[in-house]
C-alpha cells in the first residue's frame, strides 16, 4: 500500500498583542471615584521611546474649572494620591474653555506598556477626569522621520524606523524612492476590507477615530479584485465584493497584510492629508486583493493555481495587471507524516492553537509520497511568474519550526521570516536554510478588515512578508528593468546580520554569530540570512538614471570677454525644478571656448542621470575705453586705455559729423601703444572721436563694438 502523507495548508498564525484588562474596581476602592462622563483615554503606544515612562497628562473637566476650581482639583489630587501617584506639576490652569492640566507620575508598578495603561484607566474612573494621555516624547524630523510624512500612527510603527529602533530602514528608503510609477502588487489572502467609509470619488466620507482611511482608488485595486473562494467557475472569478463576501475581507489578516504594504496615509498630497491610517510601506504599491483564503483562513492548492493563471493570463501589456511586480502570500504548507510530529510535538500546536477572529489554523489535504518537493503544479506556476518578471513573496510560518515550509522553501520565491523588537530572530518563526531574508514581525500595527475593529497590533511572518513586499514594489518602480533576481539580490546583499538568534535558532545559528560582521554581509553560503535594509536595498537596485535632456542649462552670463584663454564660466543646471550639482549630477565641457564667437557648453549626465544637455554663450572682444582727447593746432591727441588681455590691436575712428558719416579710420598695430595724433584737421571745427579693439585669428578680423564718443575743438 503506498504510503500516504498529510500537508497541511493554513494561513499564518496572527499572534495579537495582548492588552491587559484593569478592573474599574480597582480605582472605585483606593479612590471613591464617583460615576461621571467617561473620560477620553488615549492608548499607550507600542514603542516605550514614543513617551515619557511613569508619566501621563490628566485633563480636568470643564464644568470643574468653571466651577471651583481649587476645591475639585484638590480632591482629583486627593483621588491621585490614593492610587498612589503624584502631582509632578500643573500645565495649565482653567481658562474659559479648558480645564486644568496636571502632569502625573504614577509610581514603580506603572511605568510602561499595560501598567500604564492600567494606571491610565483608573485614573480616569476619578469624579472630573476628562483627558488621560501619554506624556509623549518628541523628537526632530531627523530623529523621527516617520512622523514628519503626517502618520498620526507613527509612534506605532517601529518597523518603517531604522536600525537603531529595529526597524526595516523603511524612512530612509522613502526619501530616495521615485513615487511617480505605480506597481501592482497581488495579496493571495482573505481579501481586503471594502472600506465604506470612502465615497465613490474616493474622498473621504467619515473621519472617526475608527474609520479606515487607508485605502482608495490610488492604492486599492477594487475593481479588479477577485474571489476565488465563492467563485463557481474560476476561469470566471466572482469580483472581490460580492452577495457572498460583501465587505470584501471577511476574516481581517488580507487587510492587515495590505495595509502594511501599502498604507495611504505617508503619502497624501499637502492639499488633503488624511487624520487618520498608517504609512505603508510602499508609496508606489497598489494593492490587487485576490481573495483564496476563506472567512477561516482556508484555501486550497485548486484556488492557487486558478488565481496565479488568472493574473497571469491578464498580466500581458494592455490587461489590467500590465503593472503586476510582486504577489504576497502569506500562508504556508508543511508536511506532517504523523510520526514526526509525534517526535517533535509539533502536530498537537498546530492543530490547537487558537487564531484571531475565530479563524481555524490550517486545513489538510492529501498528496503522494512521490511528492516529497511540495506543490508541483503550483510551483510551476511560481516560476512562471518568476520568469514574466513577478516575484513572489511567502511568510516563513509561525510554528517555531526548522521542518520544510511551502511555498516559502522554493528556489523561486522570497522566503521571509520574523524578528522580534529586539531585531532577533522571532520565537515563533520558522527558520531553515531554505529561507532568505528576515524582517520585523513582532507587535505590527496595521487596518483590520472592520469598521468597529479597524486597527490591530499582531505578530506573525504574515507581517515580515508583507514589509518585504512593499520594499520588493519600491525597487521596481524606481528600476522597471529589473529581473526578480536582480531585485531580489538587492534586498538579500544589503541585509544586516541578524545580532543574536533568538529562542528558536534552528538552521540559523551562524546569524547570531553575524554580530560582528560589518553590515551588508550575508551568510547565505552557511544557510543564513540578514535583517531586511530597505534603504540600502534600493540604493543597490540602482534606480534608472534619470535623462538630463530637459534640463534647463543656464551660465552666469550670455557673453564673455575674450582673453586670449579658454573661458569656463559656472554652469547651473536645473531639473524638474531642482538645481542639480556639478560633479555628483553631471560634468561639463566646452567647445569652441577660445576665440571670439560662439562657444558651447555640453553637460552630461552622470550618478543618477543620464544623457546631455546644451547651451551657449558667446565670446566678444572687450570694448575699448576712450580716455582722453586733447586739442592742438589742426590737430588731436588721442589716448585710451590698454586691452592687456589677448594682445588686442586697436583702430580709432574720427568724424566731423557727430553720426561719425564719412569717419576715416586709423589701426594701432601694437597692443601697448595707447596714443594716437590725428593730424591735418581743420582748425575750429569740432571733432568726434571712437576706438575700438580688433584681432585677426585664423585669416579672420574680429572686432569689438566702438567706445562711447568724445568730441573735441581743434584750436
Amino acid at each position: 500500500m503506498v504510503a500516504r502523507k498529510v500537508m497541511a495548508i493554513r494561513i499564518a498564525k496572527i499572534i495579537g498583542i495582548a492588552v491587559t484588562a484593569c478592573a474599574l474596581a480597582y480605582a472605585c476602592l483606593q479612590a471613591g471615584a464617583l460615576a461621571h462622563a467617561p473620560a477620553r483615554v488615549t492608548a499607550i503606544p507600542a514603542s516605550n521611546s514614543a513617551y515619557v515612562a511613569g508619566e501621563l497628562v490628566v485633563g480636568l473637566d470643564d464644568a470643574m474649572a468653571r466651577g471651583k476650581p481649587a476645591s475639585q482639583s484638590a480632591r482629583a489630587e486627593a483621588a491621585l494620591a490614593g492610587l498612589g501617584f503624584e502631582v509632578a506639576s500643573r500645565l495649565a490652569g482653567p481658562g474659559e474653555s479648558a480645564g486644568s492640566m496636571l502632569l502625573v507620575r504614577t509610581d514603580a508598578q506603572h511605568q510602561t506598556g499595560d501598567e500604564l495603561a492600567e494606571a491610565s484607566r483608573a485614573i480616569a474612573a476619578i469624579e472630573g477626569v476628562a483627558t488621560v494621555q501619554p506624556n509623549y516624547r518628541y523628537a526632530s524630523a531627523q530623529a523621527r522621520a516617520a512622523e514628519a510624512v503626517r502618520d498620526e500612527d507613527a509612534s506605532e510603527q517601529y518597523y518603517l524606523e531604522g536600525p537603531d529602533e529595529n526597524g526595516a530602514n523603511v524612512v530612509a528608503m522613502w526619501g530616495r524612492a521615485s513615487r511617480d510609477r505605480d506597481v501592482d502588487v497581488a495579496v493571495f489572502d482573505t481579501g481586503v476590507y471594502a472600506m465604506p467609509d470612502y465615497a465613490a470619488d474616493g474622498s473621504v466620507a467619515s473621519a472617526s477615530d475608527d474609520a479606515h482611511q487607508d485605502f482608495d482608488s490610488t492604492n486599492l485595486d477594487i475593481e479588479h479584485g477577485v474571489d476565488f473562494v465563492h467563485s463557481t467557475d474560476n476561469a470566471n472569478p466572482q469580483p472581490l465584493v460580492n452577495p457572498a463576501n460583501p465587505r470584501g475581507d471577511d476574516n481581517g489578516h488580507g487587510t492587515h497584510v495590505a495595509s502594511i504594504i501599502a498604507g495611504l496615509s505617508a503619502f497624501v498630497d499637502d492639499a488633503g492629508g488624511m487624520p487618520y491610517g498608517i504609512a505603508g510601506v510602499s508609496p508606489n504599491a497598489r494593492i490587487i486583493p485576490v481573495k483564496v483564503l476563506d472567512a477561516g483562513g482556508e484555501g486550497d492548492t485548486a484556488d492557487f493555481i486558478s488565481a496565479y493563471r488568472y493574473l497571469l493570463d491578464n498580466a500581458g501589456e494592455g490587461g489590467p495587471f500590465a503593472n503586476l511586480r510582486v504577489i504576497n502570500m502569506s500562508f504556508s504548507l508543511t508536511y506532517d507524516d504523523g510520526e514526526d510530529a509525534a517526535e517533535s510535538g509539533e502536530a498537537d500546536q498546530e492543530a490547537t492553537a487558537p487564531s484571531q477572529g475565530g479563524a481555524s489554523d490550517y486545513f489538510e489535504f492529501e498528496e503522494d509520497d512521490a511528492n516529497e518537493q511540495g506543490d508541483s503544479a503550483f510551483k510551476a506556476l511560481i516560476a512562471e511568474a518568476e520568469a514574466r518578471g513577478i516575484a513572489t513573496v511567502c511568510a516563513a510560518g509561525n510554528e517555531g519550526s526548522s521542518a520544510p515550509t511551502y511555498p516559502s522553501d522554493y528556489d523561486e520565491v522570497v522566503s521571509v521570516t520574523a524578528l522580534d523588537r529586539n531585531g532577533c530572530d522571532a520565537d515563533f518563526s520558522n527558520i531553515n536554510e531554505n529561507k532568505d531574508i528576515s524582517a520585523p514581525g513582532v507587535d505590527i500595527y496595521a487596518a483590520w478588515g472592520s469598521q468597529a475593529d479597524a486597527y490591530r497590533t499582531l505578530s506573525g511572518t504574515s507581517q515580515s512578508a508583507a514589509i518585504v513586499s512593499g520594499v520588493l514594489a519600491t525597487i521596481f518602480a524606481s528600476n522597471p528593468a529589473l529581473t526578480v533576481e536582480q531585485a531580489k539580490d538587492a534586498i538579500y546583499d544589503t541585509a544586516r546580520p541578524v545580532p543574536e538568534a533568538g529562542a528558536n535558532s534552528t538552521g540559523s545559528a551562524s546569524v547570531s554569530g553575524g554580530a560582528g560582521l560589518a553590515a551588508g554581509d550575508v551568510l547565505v553560503d552557511n544557510g543564513s540570512f540578514g535583517a531586511l535594509d530597505a534603504a540600502a536595498a534600493l540604493s543597490r537596485a540602482g534606480a534608472p538614471p534619470k535623462s538630463i535632456a530637459g534640463a534647463i542649462v543656464k551660465t552666469a552670463k550670455k557673453t564673455y570677454a575674450y582673453t586670449g584663454k579658454k573661458r569656463k564660466p559656472a554652469v547651473h543646471v536645473t531639473l524638474d525644478g531642482a538645481e542639480l550639482d556639478q560633479g555628483e549630477d553631471f560634468t561639463v565641457t566646452y567647445r569652441a571656448n577660445k576665440n571670439p564667437g560662439k562657444a558651447t557648453v555640453v553637460v552630461k549626465g552622470v550618478g543618477d542621470y543620464a544623457g546631455t544637455a546644451t547651451t551657449t554663450f558667446k565670446i566678444k572682444l572687450a570694448k575699448a575705453k576712450l580716455k582722453k582727447l586733447k586739442a592742438g593746432k589742426g590737430a588731436i591727441k588721442v589716448k585710451w586705455k590698454r586691452q592687456k588681455k589677448g594682445k588686442v590691436r586697436y583702430q580709432v575712428r574720427y568724424s566731423a559729423k557727430k553720426s561719425m558719416k564719412g569717419a576715416k579710420v586709423k589701426r594701432v598695430k601694437k597692443n601697448k601703444k595707447t596714443k594716437l595724433t590725428l593730424s591735418k584737421l581743420k582748425s575750429g571745427k569740432r571733432y568726434y572721436v571712437q576706438v575700438r579693439t580688433y584681432k585677426k585669428i585664423g585669416g579672420k578680423t574680429y572686432k569689438s563694438a566702438w567706445s562711447k564718443k568724445k568730441s573735441v575743438k581743434v584750436k
